[in-house]
């Protein structure tokens, strides 16, 4: 096999980031070189390859499916590249062990109370560990080099950006409505407990999750009520966000028990407000653990163990 000329590999390096960061002034301002050595580089990688690795949607640089399949194979690489570089450039040969987690806050926040005390003890060494986490309804092939974690919470809208070859599958979570209920600060919700038309009235912080997925109403006796949208104050982008302005502010949310359980169980002027049910749609999700990780079999072990315990609770 002749080797790879270097310009092709620079092209990739550029190309890589393009996908990144969609826009080849991004990547001129990274690299500090011209948009012309950008373009005229991914054009000869393209003529190498001889396929179409980008087009261009709406303004914006994005990849071709050929594309997105090139990214993937060569972007863990590039870039465990260049972070032994600056790891070398910085420490030496001297590295701790790293743990790589993804999720949504709430998973990440689950694996901080169930799962990090038991994985800290796997070796003697001490690991760094990275806790990384997205919107359910934000998230593209792009964003993260999810092959460079050992534990990630991924979506089954979001398959399509995994190698499934590569991956564990820990625990898997299907499609199904939790009843969830509306909570508020205990003084501030003394005149609401089945009182519909108080609840009506009362300030609301909803979550753009519950938008998306057209949560709307409530149950009070068997009656459907419609939320008041017009009486919404906060939007947050997750359930940690909505608790912390429930246990600051004067308004009520709604959530299932055990997304309170885990971000409010401790706060005791947080409470249910009574007489009330919402249905909640908990999307179908899986808990994977990367496959060629060192601690695979460490990590299935303690990220099963710890979501059995909340699943135990809950059936």
């Amino acid at each position: 096999m002749s080797g790879i000329n270097k310009d092709i590999i620079e092209a990739t390096r550029y190309f890589l980031k393009l996908v990144e960061l969609g826009s080849y002034s991004s990547v001129k301002k990274c690299y500090s070189v011209e948009l012309n050595t950008i373009k005229n580089k991914i054009d000869a990688l393209e003529k190498y390859l001889d396929l179409k690795l980008i087009r261009n949607v709406q303004n914006r640089i994005s990849p071709t499916s050929d594309g997105m399949k090139y990214f993937h194979s060569c972007n863990k690489i590039v870039t465990q590249l260049e972070n032994t570089i600056h790891n070398v450039k910085q420490s030496g040969f001297r590295q701790r062990q790293s743990i790589k987690v993804l999720g949504t806050p709430l998973f990440i926040k689950i694996i901080i109370d169930l799962a990090l005390p038991q994985i800290q003890q796997i070796n003697n060494d001490a690991f760094n560990f990275s806790l990384d986490s997205y919107l359910v309804d934000n998230i593209n092939g792009s964003q993260f080099q999810f092959d460079s974690y050992n534990v990630i919470q991924i979506f089954n809208k979001h398959l399509e950006f995994l190698d499934l070859d590569d991956w564990i599958v820990c625990t898997s979570v299907d499609a199904v409505k939790l009843p969830a209920h509306l909570y508020g600060n205990k003084e501030f919700v003394k005149g609401l407990h089945n009182n519909p038309e108080k609840v009506l009235e009362a300030p609301l912080v909803f979550n753009r999750y519950d938008f998306s997925q057209s949560i709307n109403e409530f149950k009070h006796d068997n009656k459907s009520y419609k939320f008041n949208l017009d009486k919404i104050k906060f939007t947050v982008d997750n359930e940690i966000q909505k608790a912390n302005l429930l246990m600051s502010e004067n308004t009520i949310g709604f959530m299932p028990k055990f997304y309170y359980d885990a971000v409010l169980k401790e706060c005791e002027d947080v409470v249910k407000i009574e007489g009330f049910e919402i249905d909640f749609p908990l999307e179908s999700h899986l808990i994977l653990i990367y496959k060629h990780s060192k601690y695979k079999d460490e990590l299935l072990k303690i990220v099963r163990e710890g979501i059995k315990k909340i699943q135990v609770q809950y059936q």
